[in-house]
C-alpha cells in the first residue's frame, strides 16, 4: 500500500497527513488482528469491486483471499526495499519511461516514524 499527497499538502496540512497515516496504521493493524472485521468489509462494502475485478465469491474464495492477502501484509504500513523493487518493476511494465526515475525521492517518511514513536510509548 501506497499513499500519495502532494508536497504541498503535506506542508500545508501536516495534522490531515498524519491523521491520513495514523489510521494506515489502525487499518492494518485491523486487517492482521480482526480476520472477521475485514471478512465482513470484504463481503458487504468490497463486494461489488471484488466481483469486477476476481468474479462473484463465495464465502471460502473470500477467506482464501483474505489470508493471502494477510500473509503479504507487512506489520507497519512502511516500504521495504523488496516492496519498492516488485512495485518498480510491476510499473516498468506498463510505464518503461520511468526506467530512470528513483521513486524513493519522493518518499517523506516522517510522518510514519511520528507515528511509531506514539505507538511505542502508549
Amino acid at each position: 500500500m501506497t499513499l500519495t499527497v502532494t508536497e504541498l499538502l503535506a506542508s500545508t496540512r501536516p495534522a490531515v497527513v498524519q491523521a491520513l497515516v495514523d489510521a494506515t496504521f489502525d487499518a492494518t493493524e485491523t486487517f492482521r488482528s480482526q480476520p472477521s472485521t475485514v471478512l465482513d468489509i470484504m463481503r458487504t462494502e468490497s463486494a461489488e469491486l471484488l466481483a469486477t475485478n476476481l468474479g462473484e465469491l463465495d464465502d471460502n474464495r473470500l477467506e482464501d483471499i483474505y489470508h493471502v492477502l494477510a500473509s503479504e501484509l507487512a506489520d507497519s504500513p512502511i516500504p521495504t526495499p523488496e516492496g519498492i523493487g516488485n512495485a518498480r518493476r510491476i510499473r516498468l511494465g506498463t510505464a518503461p519511461e520511468l526506467d530512470d526515475y528513483n521513486p524513493v525521492i519522493m518518499w517523506d517518511l516522517s510522518f510514519a516514524r511520528r507515528t511509531l514513536a506514539r505507538r511505542a510509548s502508549d
